[in-house]
């Protein structure tokens, strides 16, 4: 293993050498590297190196950047969907292209594309939606009408909008 190399030239051992250097016995560094099922292709991956002195051994574990972020964000959808706030105040998640992710009250749609949605005086509100929150860093309000959770009743609702731009939610 003296001579194994990542993707990008990194010498695993000598990595690890400079990682748990200077006394310390444990560290992280990133490498990058093919996953077995996708061999020519290089992707980020997150290493933790563990020295046992008593050994003379290093000890390293990684896990690839992509699949953690996948399953964080797997894990966000879902306690997003389980909070609320007052009585009828709920999350909901669409992706840039308009595609619901997460919402408590339209479960049937999640995986669909909401953009030719449209309210009852014709506005595609999730388009506006994405625009408000790709030109408002901070975030935005959004006035539009929409029907009271558990109702079926439509009323004009204003949201609070935000975009998560390294997620493109």
């Amino acid at each position: 293993m003296s001579h194994f190399k990542d993707k990008r030239g990194v010498v695993l051992v000598e990595l690890y050498d400079k990682v748990t250097n200077n006394k310390k016995e444990e560290g992280y560094a990133k490498i990058y590297f093919a996953k077995p099922d996708i061999p020519n292709t290089e992707f980020e991956k997150i290493v933790f190196v563990k020295q046992i002195k008593e050994l003379n051994w290093v000890i390293g574990t990684g896990v690839y950047v992509d699949d953690m972020e996948a399953k964080l964000q797997k894990e966000v959808l879902a306690r997003l969907k389980e909070k609320w706030y007052g009585s009828n105040g709920y999350f909901w998640v669409h992706s840039l292209d308009g595609t619901l992710l997460s919402h408590p009250f339209r479960e049937s749609k999640i995986g669909k594309n909401d953009l030719d949605t449209v309210d009852k005086k014709g506005t595609r509100f999730v388009e506006l939606f994405i625009n408000k929150a790709k030109t408002n860093p901070q975030g935005a309000f959004v006035t539009y009408y929409w029907y009271r959770p558990n109702t079926k009743i439509m009323e004009q609702k204003m949201s609070f909008v935000k975009l998560i731009k390294h997620w493109g939610w």
